[in-house]
């Protein structure tokens, strides 16, 4: 079960950093705004998983959220690493997707009759 949460929770999270960043930016959306929000997003995905929701499964059941933070999330430290540090992953798929943008307008403009 840990091992399903952990891959499930890393795919989301890849998922919200990188991919979607991608897709945006390579459909027109501008450059900062797509990183901002992304780098955002992911800081508010990790906080939610790792520090809100185990807390507040503890409000009404304490054993089970001694078991799901031991046992289910992923880090707790992890929040202060993704808001100082998570900017790599969404800059790298903005950077990706506005690449990818340009050759296309590039290469399209140059082959069109």
């Amino acid at each position: 079960m840990h091992t399903a949460f952990a891959i499930a929770y890393n795919l989301a999270l890849g998922l919200i950093a990188c991919v979607y960043q991608f897709v945006s930016v390579l459909r027109g959306r501008r450059f900062v705004r797509t990183f901002l929000e992304a780098w955002i997003a992911a800081v508010v995905f990790v906080a939610f998983f790792s520090l809100a929701l185990p807390f507040t499964i503890g409000i009404f059941c304490p054993s089970v959220a001694d078991e799901i933070i031991f046992h289910c999330v992923p880090d707790g430290p992890f929040v202060f690493a993704i808001a100082f540090l998570g900017w790599i992953y969404p800059l790298l798929g903005v950077s990706l997707g506005y690449g990818c943008r340009h050759l296309w307008k590039r290469h399209c403009e140059k082959n069109t009759p």
